[in-house]
């Protein structure tokens, strides 16, 4: 057993890595509670899942015909609204919060994003702009995390728009203001907003993580998404960039 991960004194997690396998004991029931929904068993998975071609990413990834794009920031910054918006525009999701990326030492072969869960979590400026959904409240955030979020279960209404993975074709970064905007980001800011919210949220397999992020920066355009209170236009930008590098 080469990993261990302790959650308040009740539970804990062990991984053997040599054979990919996990186990989670909690001293009772409610140790293991509704905030598992929104980041499932991931102080195993990390360290399971981790390869050199192979990491836990922090980021949302809503897709259209297979191509997708890697929503990626501090907490905050409007990675799942924006995922449930492309959602209510008729795009495809990947996952919001954590999804899995593999990015190979081929340069030639395709980054590639796998589906994890099928929640999102959302605070409650961002429930209150999406009518109905308390419906699918299934769960609450951890209070360490940045103020409590809803964790909110997609498949009731959007069961055929929540793929099991899809290809990478670009790198977002939302950042807040009055219009929607696209601008150019060059790789190394695209490591740095995508490196460190992913290392430190899932710590465990640091220098396999950021091998995997580092050829995702050189690989995939980046981009800076300026979002604002029309989640419409705000979904309309990932579908350009689709349409723009897809």
């Amino acid at each position: 057993v080469l990993g261990f991960d302790y959650r308040d004194g009740e539970a804990i997690s062990a991984v053997e890595l040599d054979l990919r396998r996990g186990y989670v004991c909690a001293a009772r029931a409610a140790a293991v509670g509704g905030h598992e929904l929104g980041a499932p068993f991931v102080g195993a998975l990390r360290s399971m899942l981790a390869t050199p071609q192979r990491c836990i990413t922090h980021g949302a990834i809503p897709c259209r015909d297979g191509k997708g794009v890697l929503i990626t920031a501090h907490g905050g910054r409007g990675k799942s609204t924006l995922a449930v918006a492309c959602l209510l525009a008729g795009l495809d999701l990947v996952g919001d919060d954590i999804t899995i990326v593999e990015a190979g030492a081929d340069p030639d072969a395709a980054a590639v994003a796998h589906s994890l869960h099928c929640t999102a979590k959302l605070d409650p400026g961002s429930m209150a702009r999406f009518e109905g959904l308390e419906r699918f409240v299934v769960g609450q955030s951890t209070p360490g995390e940045r103020g409590r979020k809803s964790i909110v279960d997609l498949r009731p209404l959007w069961a055929g728009q929540l793929c099991e993975r899809s290809e990478l074709v670009a790198l977002a970064v939302p950042c807040f203001g009055e219009c929607p905007a696209i601008r150019e980001l060059a790789p190394s800011q695209a490591l740095l907003a995508l490196a460190p919210t992913s290392v430190m949220s899932f710590a465990g397999a640091e220098e396999q993580s950021m091998a995997v992020m580092a050829r995702l920066a050189r690989r995939l355009p980046a981009f800076e998404l300026t979002i604002g209170p029309d989640d419409g236009a705000n979904a309309a930008l990932i579908e350009e960039l689709i349409d723009r590098v897809g």
